[in-house]
């Protein structure tokens, strides 16, 4: 590997020694490089509505529908938009984008704890639970999680949570 190296560095055309860090500095470079970003020819920084033509602002269901285009067959996507709508307590869109997710991918422990914050957010303790408790045959073993989840508060005290919680944290 070093042989190779010390060829290309040493080889037949080598780069000029004074060309080289003149190729990635100079004014010129800084610049075009700067108007491809849409930044200011001046300072070379990105304007600020550079951020919005590139597309990037905060996690909308748009990133979601870019995501799902480069990776159709994944509901990766799908559970990040779920998680997000689950943290601003929007149940019923979570609740949308969880279900796009393929069934086999749901069978995943992280997948079923989330569903049973979903449905606990909802107000159904039953599929709540039932979700919870496949989440724990499932391997899912997070207890500050568990404990710390503002979604699940509703059912803290269930029995019926009570005892998952004491069978599974043995």
């Amino acid at each position: 590997m070093l042989s190779r190296i010390q060829h290309a560095c040493t080889g037949p055309k080598p780069w000029p020694k004074r060309r080289w860090p003149l190729i990635l500095t100079s004014q010129t470079f800084i610049r075009r490089s700067a108007r491809l970003r849409g930044g200011s020819t001046i300072t070379g920084g990105p304007r600020k509505s550079f951020r919005k033509r590139a597309g990037w602002s905060r996690i909308t269901p748009l990133t979601g529908t870019k995501s799902r285009g480069l990776s159709p067959t994944s509901g990766v996507p799908d559970f990040g938009l779920a998680q997000v709508y689950l943290a601003k307590k929007e149940y019923d869109r979570a609740l949308q984008y969880f279900l796009r997710i393929p069934e086999k991918q749901r069978q995943a422990a992280i997948y079923r704890f989330s569903a049973s914050s979903i449905y606990a957010g909802l107000g159904k303790k039953e599929e709540a639970l039932d979700e919870l408790e496949k989440a724990f045959e499932e391997g899912y073993r997070d207890s500050p999680a568990i404990d710390a989840s503002p979604h699940l508060a509703a059912l803290r005290s269930d029995p019926r949570f009570q005892q998952l919680l004491r069978r599974y944290r043995k």
